[in-house]
């Protein structure tokens, strides 16, 4: 069993899977989007077939803009995220990770989670974390910087078991 204390991972360390779960992340993106090319599609139309409409330096401001405006949004969703976070009753307390064959188990003194390793349906390594890909919503993160070389190649050699035996993903059609 591989025990991992005080886990708490950086806002770098969450940062976005972009592959993992196929069209779907792409798919999932098109709202974040979809407004910009809709407001370039109608700042060329309002130019005008001839471009002389409205002054072209016009289309640039308004589409700069609500790029800043976007931006500028984004961070306050996040930030306001983050504190309702830390001041919820189990927002501020460090998780002890339980990795063994039966899975993954997450706990705090408040609270505890356990997910098989069927439900799981792969495990991504990336240069600074594992990521499970349990649900495309829901991607648990395991920083590196937490675990010691010998933890890695034992999770590493467990999760290579398991794929081969067929127990990973076992419950995802």
């Amino acid at each position: 069993m591989i025990v991992v204390e005080a886990v708490r991972p950086t806002a770098k360390e969450l940062r976005p899977l972009q592959s993992g779960w196929g069209a779907l992340h792409w798919v999932a993106c098109v709202p974040l989007y979809i407004g910009f090319v809709g407001f370039l599609v109608f700042g060329l139309v309002a130019l005008g077939p001839n471009g002389d409409a409205y002054p072209p330096g016009l289309l640039f401001v308004f589409f700069a803009g609500t790029f800043l405006v976007w931006a500028a949004s984004y961070r306050l969703s996040a930030w306001v995220n983050a504190k309702a976070t830390m001041a919820a009753p189990a927002g501020s307390l460090d998780w002890r990770w339980s990795i063994s064959e039966a899975g993954l188990t997450f706990d705090t003194p408040l609270q505890a989670n356990r997910t098989d390793w069927k439900a799981i349906k792969a495990m991504k390594e990336e240069r600074d974390r594992f990521v499970f890909l349990v649900l495309p919503g829901h991607n648990p993160v395991l920083p590196k910087r937490l675990l010691t070389d010998e933890q890695a190649q034992d999770l590493r050699t467990l999760v290579d078991d398991l794929d081969r035996r067929g127990v990973l993903g076992a419950g995802v059609d």
